[in-house]
């Protein structure tokens, strides 16, 4: 079984691996010595990504990259598997909807599609993320609901701490 740090350093070497630059998250950090984002919770660094949707779409007006950056940056989901998912299709479909750019204004803008093997491997790659997250997130809900009901319990007397502990086990 992998764990979080080996599944986060090997991610980190599969973005270098791609070209992409890794920079330690304190030193970004509101407090770090190049501070890019306001506290540890902001996971887009806005400036990075407006800059890159300029470089890479430099037809399209400003406004739009904007507005194109803040539906990235700011989610609509309440649920991390449901923004991934959400992201994913963005990524894989027709994009961001940006009612201020005109089709003709689009039309002299390159798109960069990936090759299908490509594409296939994202999709596997995020697909067994996913499919962590969710038993992850299963998993709490179980452990959740049996802290829940036996913390009463334990609280009262009525059950021991190695009566909950052998359950808990049992369980999960």
């Amino acid at each position: 079984m992998i764990n979080e740090d080996q599944l986060e350093q090997l991610c980190i070497d599969w973005f270098r691996e791609g070209g992409f630059e890794y920079v330690y998250g304190p030193y970004i950090a509101q407090d770090g010595d190049l501070p890019e984002r306001s506290d540890y919770r902001q996971v887009v660094l806005t400036n990075r990504l407006l800059n890159a949707l300029q470089r890479i779409n430099p037809h399209i007006p400003l406004s739009a990259l904007e507005e194109a950056a803040h539906s990235v940056s700011k989610p609509d989901h309440p649920s991390l598997i449901q923004n991934n998912r959400a992201f994913h299709r963005l990524l894989n479909s027709t994009g961001i909807r940006i009612p201020r750019v005109n089709w003709k204004d689009m039309a002299p803008c390159p798109v960069a599609i990936p090759d299908a093997g490509l594409a296939v491997a994202y999709t596997n790659l995020v697909s067994s993320f996913n499919h962590l997250a969710e038993n992850n997130i299963s998993n709490s809900k179980t452990l959740s609901s049996l802290r829940d009901s036996w913390s009463p319990k334990l609280l009262s007397g009525e059950i021991s701490l190695t009566d909950a502990q052998s359950k808990t086990e049992a369980v999960t």
